[in-house]
């Protein structure tokens, strides 16, 4: 049903009918809520999964964001990871200040998966493209990416991607933190 949810998703944020409301997001809980909804998808792959907040545990790191967007980008990022890494590989999810001292808080999600071409990444930032072993490692319309783009757009922000075949991949996208507004 993922997909399926996706899919719709995605015709609200094209049909301009996916209202965004910017609010101070508390990063760090909405990050650990995805990791424990998908803990089991993992689990089953035998996967280590980290988790790096770069920011001090007693601070309260808040983004501006939409709880319900930011929330399925993160479970769109990491279950792709999880689908796309082979059993008993690793995925590392970080939120770090993109500079030290900027208003910034950026998030990825790094995995040791199949990774992906320079021509592929092309084709996938712009679409409902998928690798060929990607379409045999997972079901589902492959449209999480352009989903992602859409709503990090509405949001001011995109996604950056990284990729090494072979290797694994890099997502990381940055929202600003809500003090500095």
């Amino acid at each position: 049903h993922g997909s399926t949810a996706n899919f719709l998703n995605l015709h609200r944020v094209q049909s301009g009918r996916l209202e965004v409301h910017l609010l101070p997001t508390a990063i760090r809980s909405l990050v650990l809520d995805t990791l424990l909804i998908l803990r089991p998808m993992a689990e089953a792959k035998q996967l280590r999964v980290s988790l790096q907040i770069d920011f001090p545990p007693e601070q309260r790191v808040c983004v501006r964001a939409d709880p319900e967007c930011l929330a399925l980008i993160l479970s769109n990022l990491i279950s792709n990871a999880i689908k796309y890494t082979p059993n008993g590989g690793a995925i590392t999810i970080r939120v770090s200040r993109e500079l030290a001292g900027s208003a910034l808080a950026c998030c990825s999600v790094e995995d040791t998966g199949i990774g992906i071409t320079p021509q592929e990444r092309e084709r996938i930032l712009s679409g409902s493209y998928r690798t060929e072993e990607g379409r045999e490692a997972a079901g589902g319309f492959g449209i999480g990416l352009m989903l992602i783009e859409e709503l990090l757009a509405k949001h001011g922000s995109r996604l950056e991607l990284e990729s090494e075949v072979g290797k694994g991949s890099r997502f990381h996208f940055c929202l600003p933190l809500w003090e500095a507004a």
